[in-house]
């Protein structure tokens, strides 16, 4: 940095004072108290709250020599919050001038502005307050007014970057009330202005990521059974093998705890890598990303991409924060066509928080396996039902209509016969339903199953648009939040449908249709469950007149 001190300046000034001293004036210059400070040597200390100190410093050997000055670069670890406090002397004379002294004496007329590549600090965020003095900077202290000075701040660095950015200081004599609340760096006389590099690199768990070669995925059912595992192998660590990695199979509607476990078995001793994530569990989380609905609890396709999307985690650190080595998942649908279940364990010592995502920290693990979701037992053994019958009751009296669909050879050859509904124009029905396999020595008695087990049933309607006055619309086959009235409901509150209500509307001269699909969901059935979730018992369609 040049100040205005050279061997010219000096002359001149001498020169004027000699004029001044022969004019018969003897009234002081009022510009004679300007001097700015020499300053030859500026000392950055950022210190760590684990006590690590870094320093940078720029350095003007020949102060307005011909030489240029030396300047260090600012090496700080990603997410670590640092003070920085600012040394400055004056080390050209014989003697060093202590210039942070002088700044303090006379707080009242300084202050330092800072600039910054953007967001290379996660604080202050931004890109510092030379072009805005409103912008945040964490000053320390403060002059005799409550103004910041800078000569203490602090700061917590960013990401780490393999480009370096840049960090500006700015010290501003601003003297006789320049400095106040809304001072920029515009104001008054500039003492500093130097840039540094400034470069963020890895902590020191990126240079430490643990040695991981077998990750073991466990899913047991939470209603009993078999636990099913996968398992991703990598026999040889960094060698030139590829790892093993077994296909994850679930059945559809089962709920399932998923325990991980991993180790390094490169070693002659087997390393537990478990339970040292479980000792640091407030620096690593595990987030999950998955084919879109494969699950129908957690939805939607995980938290890799979204830290706001749903997973089910069942463990937490001290702080409340989830871990991810115990989560819940209830499989989807059976599809024939797999789907893939990726898993990500991040490492985020000083960087994990309620709003951290899969970008932040190290990368300890990121395994892709194959999933599978098989039909359930449900799917095997529906129900024989080759009887339906259909009674609509007026529910001010009078006849009831019945309407019977019947297969009188079940899975043979012929034709089923169906009844057409017959109802009168603008009177309210409940209609009851009765289900039977009649193919069997004995008849067996469907609907009195179906009661029994009804927190795994539902029955949908679709119907011809506005055929009904009551319920409007054309029935939840389509929409599980259209209307339907429903009399019945399973110990869980959710509908059946073994009795509903219905109110015609106005005689047509066409008939329409009225529709019955019975959904066997065990274990699915939700209060947003539709009629595309788990197998069909019955899918019928009747004529439907209004007379």
């Amino acid at each position: 940095m040049k100040f205005f001190n050279s061997i010219f300046y000096f002359l001149l000034l001498l020169g004027l004072g000699l004029a001044v001293s022969c004019s018969d004036d003897d009234d002081p210059d009022p510009g004679d108290n300007e001097e700015e400070e020499v300053i030859s040597q500026v000392v950055l200390t950022f210190t760590s709250d684990e006590g690590e100190v870094v320093t940078a410093t720029w350095f003007d050997a020949d102060g307005e020599g011909t030489g240029t000055p030396t300047i260090d670069e600012i090496e700080l670890v990603e997410g670590e919050e640092y003070t920085l406090t600012m040394t400055l002397a004056n080390t050209l004379g014989s003697e060093d001038e202590d210039i942070t002294a002088e700044i303090l004496e006379e707080a009242e007329d300084h202050m330092f502005f800072f600039s910054f590549t953007e967001d290379i600090f996660e604080d202050p965020a931004g890109d510092g307050n030379v072009d805005n003095r409103a912008n945040p900077v964490n000053y320390n202290d403060q002059d005799g007014n409550g103004l910041p000075i800078g000569l203490s701040t602090t700061w917590i660095a960013g990401e780490h970057s393999e480009t370096p950015g840049e960090f500006n200081i700015v010290l501003k004599h601003q003297p006789d009330g320049l400095k106040t609340a809304t001072s920029t760096v515009s104001d008054g006389g500039t003492d500093v202005d130097i840039t540094f590099p400034l470069h963020v690199e890895e902590g020191e768990h990126d240079h430490e990521e643990e040695v991981i070669n077998e990750v073991v995925l466990t899913f047991t059912p939470t209603d009993g059974g078999d636990a099913v595992t996968a398992t991703w192998f990598d026999a040889d660590g960094e060698g030139v093998g590829n790892p093993t990695i077994d296909e994850i199979e679930l059945v559809e509607g089962e709920e399932y705890t998923l325990a991980i476990t991993l180790a390094n078995t490169l070693g002659t001793d087997p390393e537990d890598i478990t339970a040292e994530i479980v000792e640091e569990d407030d620096e690593h989380q595990f987030f999950f990303a998955f084919t879109e609905d494969i699950f129908s609890d957690p939805t939607g396709d995980g938290n890799i991409d979204n830290r706001d999307d749903p997973v089910n985690y069942n463990d937490e650190d001290d702080n409340g924060l989830p871990v991810g080595l115990s989560t819940t998942w209830t499989a989807g649908e059976h599809s024939e066509t797999p789907g893939e279940f990726r898993i990500v364990l991040k490492h985020q010592p000083g960087l994990k928080t309620t709003t951290s995502t899969a970008d932040d920290g190290g990368t300890d693990i990121d395994i892709t396996f194959e999933l599978h979701v098989e039909e359930g037992d449900h799917n095997h053994e529906e129900e024989v039902i080759n009887e339906v019958v259909l009674t609509f009751t007026p529910a001010g009296g009078g006849t009831a209509i019945t309407a019977t669909w019947f297969d009188a050879d079940g899975e043979g050859v012929g034709n089923p016969t169906i009844d057409a509904i017959d109802l009168a124009a603008n009177t309210e029905y409940v209609m009851t339903i009765a289900l039977a396999n009649t193919l069997g020595a004995q008849v067996e008695d469907i609907t009195a199953e179906i009661e029994e087990e009804d927190d795994e049933h539902m029955f949908f309607f679709a119907f011809t648009e506005d055929i009904f006055s009551d319920p409007a619309g054309d029935g939840n086959v389509d929409n599980r939040t259209d209307p339907v009235n429903y009399n019945d409901e399973d110990d869980n509150g959710f509908p059946v449908g073994l009795s509903t209500t219905w109110t015609t509307g106005s005689a047509t001269s066409a008939a329409g249709t009225f529709r019955v699909v019975l959904k066997h969901q065990p274990d699915l059935k939700t209060a947003t469950s539709d009629a595309t979730v788990g197998g069909t018992d019955v899918d019928i369609e009747f004529s439907l007149s209004i007379q």
